[in-house]
């Protein structure tokens, strides 16, 4: 019985004591949280842009644009601000960059390197040609005499038409060929014209020179159209060369 009791007591020593915790975790008041502070954005200054107002009267201005109204525009320059007139403005230009406030700008996208052309293979030799046709051209304009131009010309049409032959039949080919025959033609029409200072146009190669370089034939005394002067043929057939060799130039390019 003593036993029972000595049990009987313990449990409820027990009992009181989880109790008892229990009844002071209730009565404790739990903290409340902290209300949570909302973040302030933060708002970024302005860009401020660099601006050259150009005045009516006096020099130029340069300085960081602030803001306009329908009167006055303000600016920042040299640590001071500066109020000037719309009437006292003669033009305003924004500088494509901003000051250091602006964000920086995005870098440009790389771009991919330019195809290479593919060099023409046939240009060396009609360089070579159209080089070469510029000796005959400069001994025109020079007024070389008949002894030193049939001379050069001797020299220059084997190897012009050397070139000629490595060269693809094309426009550039055409020029430079039409070009030769008009060298050839005059210093022949020169060397048959050296005596006499005409050419007949009945015969050969007065006949075919007349209508090829369209020249005006002159007249004899009875009024009638039978010979070439030999300043018109060579003038006629010299600008005719001249003329294809400004179309070569131009092909000459890479």
């Amino acid at each position: 019985m003593k036993q029972f009791r000595s049990v009987t007591l313990i449990i409820f020593a027990l009992i009181f004591v989880v109790g008892l915790v229990a009844a002071q975790s209730r009565a404790r008041t739990k903290p409340k949280p902290a209300p949570r502070v909302a973040a302030t954005p933060v708002t970024p200054a302005p860009a401020r842009r660099v601006v050259t107002i150009n005045l009516k009267q006096g020099e130029p201005v340069t300085g960081a644009f602030l803001w306009a109204d329908a009167e006055t525009v303000l600016i920042e320059a040299q640590s001071r601000r500066l109020a000037i007139k719309l009437n006292e403005i003669n033009s305003m230009i924004f500088a494509a960059n901003e000051l250091a406030e602006s964000k920086p700008a995005a870098p440009a996208p790389q771009q991919n390197p330019p195809a290479t052309a593919t060099p023409d293979p046939a240009l060396p030799a009609a360089r070579k040609a159209y080089q070469a046709l510029r000796k005959l051209s400069d001994a025109v304009q020079l007024g070389l005499p008949y002894p030193q131009f049939g001379n050069l010309l001797i020299e220059v049409k084997p190897a012009v038409e050397e070139a000629l032959a490595a060269l693809p039949e094309t426009a550039l080919k055409a020029e430079l060929k039409d070009a030769l025959a008009a060298y050839v033609e005059g210093g022949q029409a020169w060397a048959a014209m050296r005596a006499t200072g005409i050419l007949p146009i009945a015969t050969e190669p007065g006949a075919t020179l007349m209508k090829k370089y369209e020249i005006k034939p002159s007249v004899n005394a009875l009024g009638e159209a039978d010979h070439l002067r030999l300043d018109v043929t060579l003038s006629a057939i010299w600008a005719t060369a001249a003329k294809r060799l400004d179309n070569v130039a131009p092909l000459l390019k890479p």
